[in-house]
């Protein structure tokens, strides 16, 4: 039996059985058919977009507020200052105490030949430190030795750094 077939044959049956229905039988299946198209069409289309749309109503202030957060971030990352930028900028005593103090480091002692320098810090804030040495290799120079000691205060450490020209 072909597709076509069973079409013809499945039409066949529902004539069958709809002339065989009252005028009263048929009002009450076209309600119970009507009601079932209602149902199935919210329970499908209607109820899923619904019930997405209260979960993206309850997610937008959380996204929007990381989206300032970032933007926030994305403008101090622009401010941040920057590292000498190729081993052809000048390596100076005084553009690493200005690329420092951007970061509110001072370095206790710095010494500074052609081609290294070595930072001594008595008590700096560990995360402005790691962020300054991390700026300084993405411009141009490698942390070639750290020594570092926690103080007390976890968020201070005692350090010798030591930096070169690539």
């Amino acid at each position: 039996m072909t597709l076509r077939d069973a079409s013809v044959q499945a039409a066949a049956a529902w004539s069958n059985f709809w002339r065989a229905r009252n005028k009263r039988e048929r009002s009450f299946l076209l309600a119970a058919i009507f009601v079932c198209l209602l149902g199935a069409t919210y329970a499908l289309l209607i109820e899923p977009a619904l019930t997405q749309r209260a979960a993206l109503q309850k997610s937008l202030p959380l996204l929007r507020q990381q989206t300032v957060q970032m933007q926030q971030l994305a403008q101090q990352a622009t401010q941040l200052p920057a590292a000498p930028q190729s081993a052809s900028d000048e390596f100076t005593r005084d553009t690493l105490e200005i690329s420092l103090k951007s970061l509110g480091l001072v370095a206790e002692k710095i010494n500074v030949s052609d081609r290294s320098a070595q930072l001594e810090f008595a008590s700096a804030p560990l995360a402005s430190l790691l962020t300054w040495l991390e700026l300084a290799q993405t411009q141009g120079l490698s942390v070639t030795e750290t020594d570092m000691q926690v103080l007390t205060n976890a968020d201070r450490v005692k350090a010798t750094v030591t930096l070169t020209k690539q």
